[in-house]
């Protein structure tokens, strides 16, 4: 996550996106958080499980860079995985997560961690935000993509 936000101020020309930034920033702080302080580590990792969507977002801009065209097969599977996925472990997650949040508070571990305890909730409000955003961005898309070739084979 480092070496991405890294990578994306290196080429800030091409890569420069403000939910990225937001998104880079919230997941570096609130990991730095649970690894300095050694609380929360089961909130870490259910997080952390929300990155098994990330390499089909990575092939997404393999198959770019190849230069295959958007309505190609290897771009249509590649985007409805990328969609289910991104639903499956971001999405769909939310609710049990915010749950589990929620039937925490207020207990004496809770409010013992201090200010740790708003780097939980607001780390994690501001990802759910981006990724809901980035979600609904990518069902535009696939529709967009379908849409295009079920025209095109008409």
């Amino acid at each position: 996550m480092i070496f991405d936000f890294y990578i994306m101020l290196k080429n800030y020309k091409q890569l420069w996106d403000w939910f990225f930034v937001f998104h880079h920033s919230a997941t570096i702080y609130a990991y730095l958080a649970v690894m300095s302080y050694g609380v929360l580590p089961f909130f870490a990792i259910y997080r952390l499980l929300a990155e098994i969507s990330t390499p089909f977002v990575d092939l997404r801009w393999f198959i770019d860079t190849l230069g295959y065209p958007k309505t190609s097969l290897q771009n249509m599977v590649n985007g409805v995985l990328m969609t289910l996925s991104f639903l499956i472990v971001r999405i769909l997650v939310m609710p049990h997560f915010w749950y589990i949040v929620y039937s925490v508070i207020g207990t004496e571990d809770f409010n013992r961690i201090g200010h740790i305890r708003l780097v939980l909730v607001l780390s994690c409000f501001i990802l759910d935000t981006i990724n809901i955003f980035w979600f609904l961005k990518m069902c535009r898309g696939v529709k967009k993509v379908i849409t295009l070739k079920l025209d095109a084979n008409k």
